[in-house]
């Protein structure tokens, strides 16, 4: 890999980061400082040179509209509960849990029966030879 393909890729990397802050852009939640460098300013530059991304942007701007909108209205039955973001914490920790027992069962049922077959075969091997 030579120089140009650094460069190539970097600025590969720098569009598609930008490119995924569109959404955030347009809904106005970009800060003037970022640690990646994806800030207002900088996808604003982006978009002066790079067609695609406008399209990308003007296709974006019906969705972001209607999300604003939304934004507006006050949710009913007041504020969510203080709680609600620990429980889903714990729930996702609890998921996250069963997944990782699931996948140790299916690996010791897979091990159990591939020694069982391994059994039977070197049985029926030792079975079917004949004893001097």
């Amino acid at each position: 890999m030579n120089d140009d393909d650094d460069v190539r890729t970097q600025a590969q990397d720098d569009h598609e980061r930008l490119r995924e802050a569109l959404g955030a852009y347009l809904l106005g939640h970009l800060d003037a400082q970022s640690a990646d460098g994806v800030t207002e300013d900088a996808v604003r530059v982006h978009l002066a040179g790079c067609a695609r991304c406008r399209t990308e942007l003007a296709e974006l701007q019906p969705v972001a509209s209607a999300l604003a909108g939304l934004r507006r209205r006050a949710l009913p039955g007041g504020p969510l509960p203080a709680e609600l973001g620990a429980w889903l914490d714990a729930a996702v920790s609890v998921e996250a849990g069963h997944r990782r027992r699931s996948r140790l069962t299916h690996a010791v049922t897979s091990l159990v029966a591939a020694a069982a077959l391994l059994f039977v075969a070197v049985v029926g091997v030792r079975w079917s030879t004949p004893r001097s």
